[in-house]
Parts: C-alpha cells; structure tokens; sequence
C-alpha cells in the first residue's frame, strides 16, 4: 500500500476496522461497520497527518528566520546601530544597557509561540497561524535586505541606538529643554 507522510494507508485501514468491527452490547444487539463512516475517518486521518507534518515545517521555517532576525539585530544594535521598532525591545534595551536580555526575550516569545502552534498542530487554526507568522518574519527579512541595502544612505532617526562600550547611546538625541531644571 502507499505511504502517506511516514504512515501506511493499509494500517490506517486495519485500525478504522477495528474500531469498526461488528460488537454485541450487553443486551445482545449488533451494530454493523458502517463503511461511510470508517472511509471518512481515514480520510481525516491522513487530511490531519498531512495538517501536522505542514505545520511542523512552516514551525521550522519560523523558528529559522526568528534566530535570523535575532541574529541581524545585535550585529546592528552593536555595530552601526539602528531604530528598534519593538517598544518592548527598545524599553529592554535601554534599562538594561545589554543585548542578553533582548536575546531572552525574543527566544522566550518565539519558544512559547511555536510549543503553543506545535501542541495544536492537528488543528486548522494551527496550521494558519503557522502560515501567519512564516509570512510575517519573510516580509521581516525582506525588510532587513532592503536596510542593510539602504542603510549607508539613512539619515540617523532621534531613536537611533548602538552599543557603544557596555552600554547603549543615542548619537541624535537632543535635549529639548536644555536651559530647563529638572
């Protein structure tokens, strides 16, 4: 028989008809396979084993391009600097002066959102939320291939950050009151 996705269609047979078999109740009546019922099942079977095998490598692919965006963040963040766009990434950034705790943080969100999506993957709404966020980190890295394409060009933004020595500056920022007491 075929292979489908590391399962053989014979097994998935054998199993629906033995979950199908012909049993007698305690009061001696009879049910009878109903093979609409049984092809159905194995129908869904595979449709659910193929679902989980999709979502298992769009996870993949995610988890591959969310350690890519890590990875191109600090070489910026410490090398020529850039504009985080994540508040939560730049409020970590500047009250610690320290990569490590974006680098928790990205690894923790991306960790809990892929066991979430992995622990559901039989489920329809698993498999397009795996969709959503593989689309989501492409058009990121394409984002990135444009910045590091334009980026010599960019004029320095006011929220403009890069690691210098042990802790992060902002060459633009500007006091805006600068004559004010605080």
């Amino acid at each position: 028989m075929m292979n489908v996705y590391g399962y053989r269609v014979d097994a998935l047979l054998a199993q629906c008809q033995t979950l199908h078999e012909p049993v007698s109740d305690r009061w001696g009546s009879r049910y009878e396979i109903d093979m609409y019922k049984c092809n159905k099942s194995i129908s869904c079977d595979v449709a659910t084993i193929q679902r989980s095998e999709r979502v298992t490598w769009l996870l993949g692919g995610v988890v591959f391009l969310s350690i890519a965006d890590l990875v191109l963040t600090l070489s910026y963040l410490t090398s020529v600097g850039m504009s985080e766009g994540n508040p939560i990434a730049l409020w970590l950034l500047q009250t610690t002066d320290s990569i490590w705790p974006l680098a928790i943080y990205k690894g923790i969100t991306v960790a809990v959102c892929v066991t979430l999506l992995y622990w559901n993957r039989q489920k329809r709404q698993s498999e397009l939320a795996s969709w959503c966020a593989l689309m989501i980190l492409a058009a990121l890295t394409f984002w990135w291939n444009q910045y590091s394409h334009y980026q010599p060009m960019l004029p320095l933004a006011e929220d403009h950050i890069v690691m210098i020595g042990d802790t992060f500056e902002q060459p633009c920022s500007v006091d805006k009151f600068p004559n004010s007491r605080q």
